[in-house]
């Protein structure tokens, strides 16, 4: 998939079904278009005025003239957020808990709704550029923060993310509590104590969010669990096998079997867990749980 990911503006306009060229964001003498990919995984979100920030940021830039590749303006432009918001279920907060975080060097962006602006149709996409080093060397980066502590995009740390990073489990996330890491930041608040206008900012509904906490504690052993392979060595096929990236692997294995209550054993047959799927009767496309349901559950997890 790195392929289609990186692929230029508008193959990827294309693949998604939509082959037009966008309309200009410029005016006057200075009408140009702007080719502008964001980056955005399925577990994260952003702030209702994101692109109007963007654009504003974008159409500010370009003005000047100049072109990709070293121009006058320094086109192509990466726009990124430093701070966001963190968002982990709770059993003890009936909607989660809230905190802030930090990228953790001078030289990274954070995922979410990092975007490259560029003039040229053909330029690479942002994902062709890692979120670690985009502040490195000559690139020129403007930031979308806005000074508000508690606003930036939300980062949802569940047990649902193929990277865990940041990730505790449901009972042992509380309310004052601290972050993990070197991107932590402010200690964790009620997520419905009106710090966050979730439905005004983000357009997510406190109802919803309430019952997304309860889904993903009351389910989050099981998923921690059906996550490794039987023997305890290995991911399995709904994720994106995060797992094998190097010297990280066993610690996100420990995660992963303390998410899981630690049912999680080494050395456990392969062979019962075959002879289950043996058992299970087939099921057609689309249905709960079908091969094309899994298709669709690995496009979109995410990747923290």
């Amino acid at each position: 998939h790195a392929a289609a990911y990186e692929a230029p503006c508008l193959r990827q306009i294309s693949l998604a079904g939509l082959p037009t060229d966008p309309p200009s964001a410029l005016s006057g003498a200075h009408r140009r278009r702007v080719y502008l990919t964001s980056r955005l995984d399925a577990d994260d979100a952003l702030d209702s005025s994101f692109f109007a920030a963007v654009h504003g940021r974008v159409a500010s830039a370009a003005a000047g003239g100049g072109g990709d590749g070293g121009g006058a303006d320094g086109f192509p432009l990466y726009l990124c957020h430093l701070h966001a918001l963190a968002w982990l279920p709770s059993t003890t907060a009936g909607s989660g808990v809230v905190s802030t975080e930090d990228a953790i060097a001078s030289w990274h962006c954070l995922t979410p709704g990092l975007t490259k602006a560029s003039f040229s149709r053909e330029a690479r996409s942002v994902h062709a550029v890692s979120h670690t080093e985009v502040r490195k060397g000559s690139r020129r980066v403007a930031l979308l923060d806005s000074g508000e502590r508690w606003s930036g995009p939300v980062r949802a740390r569940t047990v649902t993310s193929d990277g865990l990073k940041g990730v505790r489990s449901a009972r042992e996330t509380a309310v004052g509590g601290g972050g993990e890491g070197k991107r932590a930041g402010a200690p964790a608040r009620d997520a419905d104590d009106g710090t966050v206008p979730w439905a005004a900012r983000y357009g997510i509904s406190p109802a919803e969010l309430r019952r997304a906490n309860e889904e993903l504690t009351r389910l989050e052993a099981r998923v921690a669990e059906e996550r490794v392979s039987p023997d305890g060595n290995d991911c399995v096929a709904d994720f994106s096998c995060a797992l094998h990236l190097g010297k990280k692997a066993p610690a996100r294995l420990a995660r992963l079997t303390k998410l899981a209550k630690g049912k999680l054993k080494k050395g456990r047959s392969s062979r019962r867990e075959s002879s289950l799927s043996s058992r299970r009767p087939s099921r057609r496309r689309g249905e709960p749980g079908s091969a094309h349901d899994s298709a669709e559950l690995r496009r979109h997890r995410s990747r923290d």
